[in-house]
């Protein structure tokens, strides 16, 4: 199958929102930039996948919870000490030494573990109030918008930003260390540390797993750490001049090294993520993954299948392979499903490139995403794979690659440039 060129795609992407929302754009920049990652996915994937996340998000946010009203005003009340919110919970070593570096520096980040999450719901509910979630008929889809919503929002979300500045330098925050200024809330946590004159810094996936790089462009925060040259390299062919400068590789991140298993347990089976998915291509998918079990599952001598499903998917199909497959369906952490694996098989998952990174042989799917992955992992169809015939579980354990890993991650480097910005 024809590779799917999404860098040339984010540019073509870039022109038709310009284009389609050029008057708009003039009139609301502010709201334009909150809900710019919505309109990507609704030019990108589809007005369902856009119905979807405003659903889940509302839900979530509509839960405001007096407690995080009760935890703000203590912090209001303790010593006024130095604080930053450090939330990239995808990279747990990273995450845990990032906060001890912070508390060694006197900027401490244990008493707010979840601060990122209480600051999130927070900015959610008054998004939330001001009508966001409750007006998607209002969402400028195209030049039909309802005008006196969007006015009364813009003007609401600059007095938003200037009080959130006084609750953020009244908390005394001093660096924002994410993975989710790409979103709604995280844009104007960014905002508001660039009013405050304050370092934000965003971990971008580890590849360009979405279609059209809403996860890492445009980049709202000061810095974009990503995770490989390669995948730098590709980002500055497409990103603006003024965001060049913004991206930053210090390595791969997630390197499960120090638990390697030399006798594998299980095959690793990844059940496609399909929240972006139509009814219909979520069915095709389903379908074709049960034959790929099937067909896994017919070898001869027994083995341990491992099955895990994506986190955040709770679409109907998603459920309802783990309820079916519940004996299979993985109850472990990653790493240790990733280092008893002696074979890992998904689609276009940064699972495939965390089992290629540890040297754990992996094929990728592309019926279940065609998107390429930033490691030479092999790709098949599921008709191409089926022909490949393997009949035996030992067929795949003497598979092997000519590892050419990428850098590891460099602390020293990470840690001087994190210096810098505190």
């Amino acid at each position: 199958m024809k590779d799917y060129n999404i860098y040339k795609d984010y540019l073509l992407l870039n022109s038709k929102i310009q284009d389609n929302y050029c008057d708009f754009i003039k009139k609301f920049p502010i709201s334009f930039k909150t809900i710019e990652w919505y309109l990507r996915l609704y030019e990108s994937v589809g007005i369902h996948e856009v119905e979807r996340i405003f659903f889940n998000r509302k839900s979530r946010f509509k839960k405001y919870s007096l407690n995080v009203t009760r935890i703000l005003f203590n912090f209001f009340y303790s010593k006024n000490k130095k604080r930053a919110i450090v939330n990239i919970p995808r990279m747990n070593k990273i995450q845990s030494d990032t906060k001890e570096f912070l508390e060694i520096k006197g900027i401490t980040c244990t008493e707010f573990s979840k601060g990122y999450n209480i600051l999130d719901s927070l900015i959610g509910n008054s998004l939330f109030k001001l009508g966001l979630y409750d007006n998607l008929k209002h969402f400028p889809f195209n030049d039909d918008y309802d005008e006196n919503f969007w006015i009364n929002f813009e003007y609401n979300l600059n007095k938003l930003i200037i009080n959130y500045s006084h609750l953020f330098n009244k908390l005394n925050f001093k660096i924002v260390v994410t993975q989710d200024l790409h979103t709604e809330t995280g844009f104007l946590v960014s905002k508001i540390m660039k009013l405050l004159k304050l370092p934000s810094l965003e971990f971008a996936h580890a590849f360009t797993q979405d279609r059209h790089l809403v996860t890492i462009l445009p980049i709202n925060g000061d810095y974009s750490i990503l995770w490989s040259e390669y995948l730098q390299e590709k980002i500055l062919t497409v990103c603006t001049l003024k965001e060049k400068p913004k991206l930053i590789n210090f390595g791969y991140p997630n390197v499960f090294g120090n638990n390697i298993i030399l006798e594998k347990k299980h095959f690793l089976l990844l059940f496609p993520g399909l929240q972006g998915r139509t009814t219909s291509e979520r069915k095709i998918i389903y379908n074709k993954w049960i034959d790929l079990y099937n067909n896994i599952n017919s070898f001869d001598e027994p083995v341990n299948i491992v099955v895990r499903c994506h986190p955040g998917d709770s679409t109907f199909e998603t459920n309802k392979i783990r309820f079916s497959y519940s004996s299979c369906i993985s109850n472990k952490s990653l790493e240790s499903d990733l280092m008893n694996s002696f074979f890992v098989l998904g689609g276009a998952t940064t699972v495939l490139v965390d089992a290629f990174q540890n040297k754990i042989p992996c094929f990728q799917i592309t019926d279940f995403d065609p998107e390429n992955l930033i490691f030479p992992i092999k790709r098949f169809s599921l008709e191409e794979f089926f022909k490949l015939n393997f009949n035996s579980f030992f067929n795949f354990k003497a598979w092997s690659y000519n590892y050419n890993n990428p850098k590891r991650f460099n602390y020293n480097k990470y840690f001087n440039f994190l210096n810098k910005q505190i």
